[in-house]
């Protein structure tokens, strides 16, 4: 995925808060990004920056969604050692 986040759960109210984020891409990460043209770093670093998925604009769809939109692709990737 595009970055580890671990929260905080408080047991009785529900209530929840981000103890720490950590952009981080695996070597698939960077093959299903360069194969779907979404772009995992890019938005790993905003989210990092303490912006949100509502507020990035998605580049796949150019523009027209949100990067919390995830249209559907119409290819598979497969990665062969």
């Amino acid at each position: 995925g595009e970055c580890n986040i671990q929260y905080a759960l408080h047991p009785t109210s529900q209530e929840y808060a981000v103890i720490e984020v950590n952009p981080r891409l695996s070597r698939s990460s960077a093959l299903a990004s360069k194969a779907t043209g979404y772009p995992l770093a890019f938005v790993a670093a905003k989210l990092a920056m303490g912006i949100t998925l509502p507020e990035l604009r998605n580049k796949v769809t150019g523009g027209a969604t949100t990067a919390c939109f995830e249209p559907a692709l119409d290819y598979c990737v497969v990665k062969v050692p």
